[in-house]
């Protein structure tokens, strides 16, 4: 129906995680970070006359943590750096495979960062 070979989808071509965690075990304190993000490249969805193409979606979490009266309190900051997730949708007239476009829609949102307190304990 599109008239080529495509890669099956889901399948990304991968990814990367990173984190550091600094332990203080005299003030029952610790802090770190996580980062991950996907590499881009097979994230498109074909349809018959359209194609989606996803961008990555990268995160940076900061932490600080801290353990007091048998409870631990932690503090994070989920997607510090506003990142931006774009996606871009090309639309074809009749069948993908007869390569007429005739449009090009680009989509970009943000969430913003988000801060959120946890309180961890056995009860």
């Amino acid at each position: 129906m599109i008239g080529f070979e495509r890669k099956v989808v889901p399948f990304d071509r991968g990814s990367f995680r990173f984190g550091f965690r600094h332990d203080v075990p005299p003030l029952a304190l610790n802090y770190g970070f996580d980062s991950d993000d996907r590499i881009d490249g097979n994230r498109t969805l074909f349809d018959i006359n359209n194609v989606l193409y996803l961008g990555s979606g990268s995160n940076l979490t900061l932490f600080i943590e801290k353990t007091f009266a048998g409870l631990t309190y932690r503090f994070e900051l989920i997607n510090a750096l506003d990142h931006e997730n774009k996606r871009e949708r090309r639309r074809y007239e009749g069948y993908l495979r007869d390569d007429v476009l005739s449009e090009i829609e680009r989509f970009a949102t943000r969430n913003g960062p988000s801060f959120v307190f946890k309180l961890r304990g056995t009860f």
